[in-house]
């Protein structure tokens, strides 16, 4: 069997729509084929041998089946080559990676080599290209559906196959955790080979967000590339600090640089009292947080790296981060991941950290355990402002990815009504400082940004699901 992944450049872009004079071209999430291909009329079959081969190329294949709608396409390149006699399929895919799709693909080749009777070869790309992350991983399935070959996910490989001898393995066992981590890893180092950035620069609060964007970027394209900011204002706690530090030392980063914001915080109350009186209340907050936005991008002007945001889905999703503050970046590395998935990641590259490659645990133990806070004012939590993240990030899953009605939610959750219909509401009023957010690497079915096309500007009617 060849390279399990070739690659090359994505041409899909955003859309979640269906066309209804769809063929056989993705125009669902971040696909929009019809822009720039046009479906043949029958599948290719040739002759190798005495073996007749079909071809088809990506969602030929997968046609939308780990979506949960009807994507409208005319034909089924499968039924056309049911009928062609053929004993080899191959399948070329471009197959974006979503954390759980490997499964589902893995029942479809089955069911598809069942249903023609054939052996069917399927690789796929690997890499990052932008947003879009792929994980290679080109399997080999047997007639009667039995997985004969399982191959290397994550980076590319030549692997060879005797069709004639192959005998049938059990699938590897991959964890939610792992996936999310190798995707993430492999992004950012993708998105950072491509643009030519050698290092980049974070801020690290001390907060679990910071210490894992800081650690997916030091496995990403290596320690000594990532430079570390330490930006304590007067309401930031001394553990913070320690334990921004300790990360600094754990993961052995090429630099780390403490620059104390209370200096300039009092200079710009100082400018702004003429015209605005003493800012307070999140005026005085997000003062605090554009600060130290200011401070990474001069260390971007100045050096060229690329500044990381470190905010996650569950922020973007509610506004909980400041525009031209802590959403400077051109990566946001957490921006599709939950906050409780957050948590879960931190713990498992702890458990796992000799197998990654780090000599130590890298996140320290206190930055997991202590309550989140962004620590903009005096004794501040996230959850005097937000509901636990365990509810927050249903809720999200919920109405982001699956698209469901807050009635559905309600039911599904047993949260107050109240409760669901005041978050779908702000995630909805949220969105214009989404379009404005850093490039938000995809490892969900529906991420923030080219895949899920809102408008800013609407009158959203509480409710109306």
């Amino acid at each position: 069997m060849g390279p399990s992944a070739t690659r090359w450049h994505s041409v899909a872009t955003a859309a979640w729509s269906v066309s209804s004079t769809n063929d056989c071209c993705p125009t669902y999430d971040i696909f929009d084929e019809l822009r720039h291909f046009t479906s043949g009329d029958e599948p290719l079959t040739f002759e190798c041998g005495d073996t007749t081969v079909g071809v088809l190329v990506c969602e030929d294949l997968w046609r939308a089946e780990d979506v949960s709608f009807d994507p409208g396409y005319k034909e089924d390149p499968v039924e056309q080559l049911a009928d062609a006699g053929c004993a080899l399929l191959l399948v070329s895919s471009a197959s974006p990676f979503v954390v759980g799709k490997r499964v589902r693909h893995l029942e479809r080749l089955a069911a598809v080599a069942r249903r023609l009777d054939a052996t069917v070869v399927s690789v796929n790309q690997v890499g990052g290209n932008d947003d879009v992350i792929f994980a290679g991983g080109s399997v080999v399935v047997g007639p009667d559906g039995a997985l004969l070959h399982d191959g290397v996910l994550w980076e590319e490989s030549v692997e060879v196959v005797d069709l004639d001898h192959a005998t049938p393995v059990e699938p590897r066992v991959v964890t939610r955790e792992s996936e999310l981590f190798h995707a993430l890893r492999s992004g950012l180092a993708d998105y950072c080979r491509k643009t030519g950035h050698r290092t980049v620069a974070l801020g690290l609060s001390g907060g679990i967000d910071s210490a894992l964007a800081a650690t997916i970027a030091a496995a990403a394209i290596g320690p000594e590339q990532v430079i570390g900011y330490l930006m304590p204002s007067r309401y930031s706690s001394e553990g913070s600090l320690e334990d921004a530090r300790a990360l600094v030392a754990n993961l052995g980063l090429g630099a780390a640089h403490e620059v104390g914001i209370s200096e300039l915080h009092d200079g710009l109350h100082d400018a702004l009292h003429p015209s605005i009186g003493s800012p307070e209340g999140i005026t005085d907050e997000n003062l605090q947080s554009r600060l130290r936005g200011l401070l990474l991008m001069a260390h971007s002007n100045q050096t060229g790296s690329m500044v990381l945001a470190t905010g996650n889905k569950s922020e973007l999703a509610v506004g909980y981060c400041t525009l031209y503050g802590d959403m400077c970046g051109g990566v946001a590395v957490l921006g599709d991941l939950l906050k409780t998935d957050v948590f879960a990641l931190s713990r498992w590259i702890n458990d796992h950290h000799q197998a990654l490659g780090f000599e130590t645990a890298p996140i320290p133990e206190a930055t997991i355990e202590k309550p989140p806070s962004a620590e903009l004012r005096p004794d501040q939590l996230d959850e005097d402002s937000l509901p636990p993240y365990e509810d927050l990030d249903r809720i999200i899953a919920l109405r982001i990815e699956e698209e469901c009605s807050e009635e559905t939610i309600v039911r599904r959750t047993g949260l107050d009504p109240a409760l669901v219909s005041r978050f779908v509401s702000m995630f909805d009023r949220q969105e214009f400082k989404r379009h404005q957010a850093a490039v938000v690497l995809k490892i969900s079915q529906r991420a923030f940004g080219r895949g899920r096309p809102m408008p800013i500007a609407g009158r959203w009617a509480p409710g109306s699901g």
